[in-house]
């Protein structure tokens, strides 16, 4: 599948690229001064860039492409262009909730009020009612950080009434598109961990996870009805929401994650259908920032208002 995606990657961007040189509307910052001039070219080169980059280009002017473009076999063979948005993102980027979008990180004050080793949990059943058998063998989360974090244990959900486990099973935390896990637990009958929150743990090694990591935490079982899953039907399982018997945790909005209901499909890492079979601790990294960022929030979120849908590119 992803050697199938390499081939269709290119395609799609030359095509892209083909009807951006034929759009009439298209705005850009040129390496030339017509379109004409790249007709005959071998090969066209599109840099996406932020409008506000300009010395980053420059870099780019000064270096390869001023290269290419003194070069007597490149000069007529090698067209490149910078391809920037009509609009300018007015939200720096530390406030972003990535460098390529123009969203504010939305951060809140986390519950409780914890300190600055507080341990949270991102998971807690009330009723293992909520909890019923999986019918498959790998069930993967995605999610992304928009403020560092430390992951301090891992955790998988019991499979019945009785709080235990009905089978082995191995929970892994996986960099996005990345098949050696970052770290990794595995639960028995016979070691289950301890018990937090309807939850099963084990400590990890602890790694700074940096604010933009995009992680898959993947839980497996080669055992039928191994791993145990939250009934969607019962409650809601989404990233942004949460019942009474099933309460979610993202530490004031320092996560994001990906959808879990049933039905969804799973996306190009493959690495099981999405879902929630545990959950995991974590601590948040430089607590001690989070009021400036709370306040920075507050105010771009007022000014906001005015500025329209631009964004970065």
């Amino acid at each position: 599948m992803r050697s199938l995606a390499l081939i269709i990657l290119p395609c799609a961007v030359a095509v892209v690229v083909h009807l951006w040189l034929t759009s009439p509307t298209t705005t850009s910052l040129e390496t030339k001064d017509s379109d004409e001039e790249f007709s005959s070219s071998e090969l066209l080169v599109g840099v996406l860039s932020a409008r506000h980059h300009h010395d980053l280009r420059q870099v780019i002017r000064d270096t390869w492409l001023g290269y290419l473009e003194d070069h007597p076999e490149f000069q007529h063979r090698v067209g490149v262009k910078f391809i920037v948005g009509r609009h300018g993102c007015p939200i720096p980027e530390e406030d972003r909730e990535d460098p390529y979008s123009c969203s504010l990180l939305n951060l809140t004050e986390t519950a409780g009020g914890q300190g600055e080793e507080a341990e949270l949990e991102l998971v807690r059943v009330a009723d293992s009612g909520v909890l019923m058998a999986s019918d498959v063998s790998s069930v993967a989360l995605d999610f992304k950080v928009l403020h560092p974090v430390v992951i301090t244990r891992l955790g998988v959900f019991p499979g019945g009434p009785a709080y235990l486990l009905p089978a082995n099973v191995t929970v892994k935390l996986h960099q996005l598109d990345q098949e050696e896990a970052v770290v990794s637990a595995r639960f028995s009958a016979l070691s289950p961990g301890t018990q937090l929150g309807g939850v099963w743990y084990k400590p990890v090694e602890q790694f700074i996870l940096p604010k933009g990591f995009e992680g898959t935490l993947v839980w497996e079982s080669a055992e039928p009805a191994g791993l145990t899953q939250i009934n969607s039907s019962s409650s809601s399982s989404s990233s942004s929401s949460s019942s009474p018997s099933v309460e979610l945790n993202t530490g004031g909005g320092v996560l994001k994650l990906g959808p879990t209901a049933e039905g969804v499909l799973p996306h190009r890492s493959a690495l099981g259908f999405p879902g929630l079979a545990g959950g995991f601790t974590f601590t948040i990294y430089g607590q001690r920032e989070r009021p400036r960022l709370l306040r920075e929030d507050g105010r771009f979120t007022r000014l906001r208002a005015g500025w329209g849908d631009g964004g970065i590119f």
